[in-house]
C-alpha cells in the first residue's frame, strides 16, 4: 500500500521543479535497477499490447465493421476530452465541497507537520 498524503500548495513550483529535471536530468542520481526495472516493465506493456492486437486482428481482418474511419476517429477523440473535462469538473466541484484544498502527493519522503500533530507533540 502506497503512503498518500497532501504535500504541497504551491503546484506551480513543482511544475517549474519538474520541468528544471526535464531540460537539466540528473543522470548519476538515477539508479542503475530502477531503469531496468522501467524499461523491461515497457517493453512487457508493448509486447503484450502488440500480441493481444495481433490476436484480435485475426479474426476481424475482413470484417468492415472494425474499420474506423477519420471522422469516427476525431469523433472519439473528442468525446473522450469532453468526458474527462467533465469528470475534472465534478472532480473539482466536489473538492471545493468536501473543503480540499490540495490533492497533490507525494509517494515517499519526510512527511508534513500538520497542525494537530503540531498541538499534540
Amino acid at each position: 500500500m502506497a503512503n498518500l498524503q497532501v504535500t504541497t500548495l504551491h503546484p506551480f513550483a513543482d511544475l517549474a521543479r519538474l520541468l528544471g529535471g526535464l531540460i537539466r536530468p540528473d543522470c548519476p542520481a538515477v539508479e542503475g535497477w530502477s531503469v531496468v526495472t522501467t524499461v523491461a516493465f515497457a517493453m512487457l506493456g508493448v509486447g503484450l499490447g502488440a500480441g493481444t492486437g495481433l490476436l484480435l486482428a485475426i479474426p476481424f481482418a475482413r470484417s468492415r465493421a472494425v474499420r474506423l474511419r477519420l471522422d469516427v476517429a476525431v469523433v472519439l477523440i473528442a468525446a473522450t476530452a469532453l468526458m474527462t473535462v467533465a469528470v475534472d469538473a465534478f472532480s473539482r466541484a466536489l473538492r471545493r465541497s468536501l473543503r480540499i484544498d490540495a490533492l497533490l502527493t507525494r509517494l515517499s519522503g519526510p512527511q508534513p507537520i500538520t497542525g494537530a500533530e503540531a498541538a499534540d507533540g
